[in-house]
């Protein structure tokens, strides 16, 4: 009973980090670029030309997500969610379809994210971004079920956007 009690002593500090209870910074928030030199892709395959994935602190203990992409043909792709940290469901809106319509999410900590996406009410990946302890790089995991049924893994490299100067 005590180890549960110091359990969720731990678990309610480390969320309070990221949900605004303390005045630290997550370092996942701002704009990221996607490594697409390092996308696997099945042979054939075009990765596309940019991603860029933005987080925002909207100071209400909400965080907004936007994920820009150009494809490999200059088509491009918008999605957006806007969320609370609690694992609550959040909508997705997305330009190109319907990849991802609802989004659970939560931060185990100041520096990991978990995403659990859905598709028509189908879980269709779990996502993980970690970011490194420079604060410069950050890595996702993604989890799917593919055609065979079989779980698969990927990771994806991404990068901090420098601020621009005037």
């Amino acid at each position: 009973m005590a180890c549960r009690v110091i359990a969720s002593a731990v678990m309610g500090v480390m969320m309070s980090t990221v949900v605004g209870a303390s005045p630290q910074v997550s370092p996942l928030l701002g704009v990221w670029m996607l490594d697409v030199s390092k996308v696997p892709l099945p042979p054939g395959a075009k990765p596309p030309l940019s991603v860029t994935l933005t987080l925002r602190d909207l100071d209400d203990s909400r965080w907004n997500m936007v994920i820009d992409t150009v494809n490999a043909d200059g088509s491009r792709r918008h999605a957006e969610s806007t969320f609370r940290l609690d694992g609550a469901p959040a909508a997705v809106s997305d330009s190109a379809g319907a990849e991802v319509d609802t989004a659970s999410i939560t931060c185990p900590n100041a520096s990991t994210m978990v995403i659990g996406a859905t598709t028509g009410g189908q879980l269709s990946t779990t996502r993980v971004f970690t970011v490194s302890a420079d604060g410069r790089h950050e890595t996702e995991t993604i989890i799917w079920r593919g055609l065979d049924g079989k779980p698969h893994t990927r990771t994806n490299s991404w990068t901090r956007e420098r601020a621009k100067r005037n």
